[in-house]
């Protein structure tokens, strides 16, 4: 009886969704984005777009055919089109089933039922997921075929991304269904959704940007500290071999000034990275105190990154990069301009670059699955909680 009931409820909200044509325009578009996927691939040893071959060198990226295949999923499938583009089309599809469902004289005929309420709004609320879960189902599936005839690499992991963008959705949509019951209007349930999503969004570039700052200072701090080390060394070897005679001495204290100043600059310099360090270090701390009892759309999505690119392949993929950037940075500004950018305190060369871009990936990664899917699973549950409160008490 109760499975009945619940198969009841979902196969109608099967049917509400099947109705609304921005379904089966979003399972279009995800086709579409699955033929351009499709379309990439590697010629010659270089990346290639359908039958043009470019310019660039898939191995002095770092980038196997696998590995660009999978990349291409994580990065363009998952965090563009499912997580931007196909979640705002979801949001806009299912926003309105809770105030629908709640609307006068709507839910007479089903609270009419023997079905208790909280049970009848968890299964609703679950049958609106069915949006998100279709479409994911279908998209990932679609490029699992894609990888592995043209990657020529199978991999059952991408179907990780069916409950990765599941719970994703599932934090956004318990906003709506929670404003939809409250107001039981269509708009205050998208609008006060994406707002939510957007206050998420703003976390998340914080948390990313002052990661990466940090690094980057991090790096400064060393490169000053070892500048500082050669200047003191240079000045201790010049002391040593002043030779005798006057014209000597003059030259001698000429240079010694001239590597004072220089010694000078640097110290300020190596100060004021250290500075710049604890204040990023007491911002980034903040935001992520800010995110901890907030849902973790990003660290969400970046499992499934973990799950199918390994660190040794990051590894690869940043070092060729770079030694490539390197190369062209090296190959384009003259050696005397290298000289004044690497004194210059805020400068990073290619490398520098690639070091703080691998210690930020390292952070994020440490990042334990409890906390990220715990945290996240936790407010969903409180909202949820709240919602079925309300709903049990009022009076429809």
């Amino acid at each position: 009886m109760i499975a009945r009931q619940t198969l009841a409820i979902f196969l109608d909200g099967y049917r509400e969704l099947n109705a609304r044509k921005l379904f089966w325009i979003a399972i279009i578009l995800s086709g579409l984005v699955v033929v351009s996927f499709a379309l990439i691939g590697s010629r010659d040893g270089n990346l290639s777009i359908a039958m043009w071959r470019t310019p660039l060198p898939l191995a002095a990226l770092g980038f196997t055919t696998e590995t660009l295949y999978k990349l291409l999923f994580i990065q363009f499938g998952v965090g563009f089109w499912l997580a931007w583009v196909s979640t705002i089309l979801a949001l806009v599809t299912t926003s309105g089933m809770i105030p629908e469902f709640v609307a006068g004289g709507a839910i007479d005929l089903t609270l009419s039922k023997p079905i208790g309420r909280v049970r009848l709004f968890l299964t609703k609320y679950a049958a609106a997921l069915l949006f998100v879960a279709l479409q994911v189902t279908t998209f990932t599936a679609a490029c699992f075929v894609v990888l592995g005839l043209r990657g020529g690499s199978w991999e059952p992991g991408l179907f990780l991304a069916i409950p990765i963008m599941i719970a994703f959705f599932s934090f956004l949509y318990c906003v709506s269904a929670l404003v939809g019951l409250l107001t039981r209007s269509t708009i205050a349930a998208l609008i006060l959704a994406l707002l939510f999503w957007f206050m998420l969004f703003i976390f998340n570039t914080a948390d990313a940007g002052l990661a990466l700052q940090t690094s980057l200072a991090q790096q400064r701090a060393h490169r000053a500290e070892q500048r500082v080390q050669a200047i003191e060394a240079s000045l201790a070897d010049r002391q040593d071999q002043s030779g005798e005679g006057i014209v000597n001495r003059i030259k001698s204290s000429v240079a010694e000034g001239v590597d004072n100043d220089r010694l000078q600059r640097a110290i300020d310099i190596r100060e004021s990275a250290d500075e710049d360090v604890l204040a990023l270090e007491r911002w980034h701390n903040r935001i992520l105190t800010a995110k901890a009892v907030f849902p973790k759309t990003n660290e969400t999505i970046a499992l499934l990154r973990r799950s199918l690119i390994s660190a040794a392949e990051l590894d690869d993929i940043y070092g060729a990069n770079s030694a490539f950037q390197q190369e062209q940075f090296e190959a384009h500004v003259p050696e005397d301009r290298r000289e004044q950018l690497e004194e210059h305190e805020s400068w990073a060369d290619p490398e520098q670059q690639s070091r703080a871009a691998r210690q930020t990936e390292a952070e994020f990664r440490s990042r334990s699955v409890p906390w990220v899917l715990g945290t996240s699973l936790g407010f969903e549950a409180v909202i949820l909680a709240i919602c079925c409160w309300i709903f049990a008490r009022r009076d429809f």
